[in-house]
């Protein structure tokens, strides 16, 4: 790995792989085995890790001479801005990273620990992190060539944070249950509450909050975590000391990284009891991270808006709420979904917002003759009958 690192880091190897961004690697593997002296499947990996890099790790991207590992270890990694968001959520002194991978929370947890961990079975991946971590200045991270497992019997110090990402692929088959990933969280949590004050554990945005919490019980808070209303991760939280009920976090990152964040619970949520109303003025959708968290209920009853049906996840008003966390609309016309639609739209083109509407998509397009795109917006949905509007998108 040492020979393929430097093989890789040389000059000219280097401008090869920035000046060939955007060639066709296979074509390139077709045509050459070496390339300036190195394997070219050895190029053709870094060419698709620049890629995947230069929008969901910008800091690595423009750092010449980094190191890329296979695909498959960069599908996983966190990206820069939800790394970063981390940071917010944890500080002391000593952190561990139990499930090191490519690198990229142990690299930031060191922005703010004095002492990092790095703990990674693969050996070749711990020696690309950690290639890629003196590149980028981080000289505060010890590395581990061991499991999590391993490291968490030998360890005899106090830790303030394990931060853990279990990988979610059994070969080829992707799992979501926390039991499922490699290391099992579930049956480590007792010896990983007894050495450190903070456990965090990165899951699928796809795992079930209720479940999560049956299995590990000592859940502080959850973090459903969004990037520009996509929803990219779960973090959990577990301590000693944590109440009764958890705290659920739903949190949306812009371009910048900047949250915006909605905080429930469970109880909250159930004591909630909506008002309801046909369309008004104004239409809101919640992001995508309170939809996940569960917060139906209860992020309408905040903002003082009305829900349109109980199984019906839009909410309207007659005045604008601009702090509401997720996609605001103004209603201009309740309309029929016929062939006549099409004339209201320039070319027959609008975006089409299907929620809680009896008919897809495609059934709502071969029903109106209308085509996706545009700037305006068709929304189907469900009141105390099924609705359709034509709304101008706000925020």
């Amino acid at each position: 790995m040492k020979d393929m690192i430097s093989s890789l880091s040389g000059v000219d190897v280097q401008k090869f792989i920035a000046s060939n961004e955007q060639a066709d690697v296979q074509k390139l593997l077709l045509k050459h085995k070496e390339i300036l002296g190195v394997p070219a499947v050895w190029v053709a990996q870094q060419i698709q890790g620049r890629r995947k890099a230069k929008e969901r790790l910008p800091a690595w991207y423009n750092m010449p001479g980094i190191i890329y590992p296979p695909a498959i270890n960069l599908e996983q990694c966190s990206s820069q801005i939800s790394a970063m968001y981390k940071l917010l959520l944890v500080r002391g002194h000593h952190a561990a990273d139990l499930t090191g991978g490519f690198g990229v929370d142990a690299y930031y947890l060191s922005q703010v620990f004095s002492i990092v961990d790095y703990v990674e079975p693969d050996e070749e991946l711990l020696k690309i992190a950690k290639h890629n971590h003196e590149l980028l200045g981080a000289l505060n991270i010890s590395y581990h060539h061991m499991t999590a497992e391993g490291f968490l019997r030998e360890s005899r110090m106090a830790f303030d944070l394990f931060y853990a990402d279990p990988s979610r692929r059994e070969g080829s088959r992707k799992v979501i249950r926390l039991e499922d990933s490699i290391p099992d969280i579930v049956s480590l949590k007792s010896i990983l509450l007894k050495k450190a004050h903070h456990v965090l554990i990165k899951s699928s945005p796809l795992l079930d909050l209720k479940h999560a919490y049956q299995e590990l019980k000592k859940v502080d808070q959850f973090i459903v975590l969004a990037v520009e209303n996509e929803c990219k991760e779960l973090l959990i939280g577990l301590r000693n000391e944590s109440s009764e009920e958890p705290t659920i976090h739903a949190v949306d990152l812009d371009k910048q990284g900047d949250p915006m964040p909605f905080a429930f619970t469970w109880s909250q949520e159930k004591r909630t009891h909506p008002g309801f109303s046909a369309p008004l003025a104004y239409l809101y959708e919640p992001n995508a991270a309170i939809l996940k968290a569960g917060a139906f209920k209860l992020v309408g009853e905040t903002f003082g808006l009305k829900k349109l049906a109980p199984d019906t996840h839009l909410y309207t008003s007659n005045e604008k709420v601009r702090e509401f966390p997720g996609r605001l609309f103004k209603v201009t016309e309740l309309v029929r979904l016929d062939k006549k639609l099409k004339m209201k739209f320039s070319g027959g083109y609008v975006n089409i917002l299907r929620r809680n509407h009896p008919l897809s998509v495609e059934e709502i397009i071969r029903k109106t003759g209308l085509q996706e795109g545009g700037e305006r917006y068709l929304i189907c949905t469900r009141g105390e009958k099924t609705l359709a509007l034509i709304a101008e998108r706000l925020r």
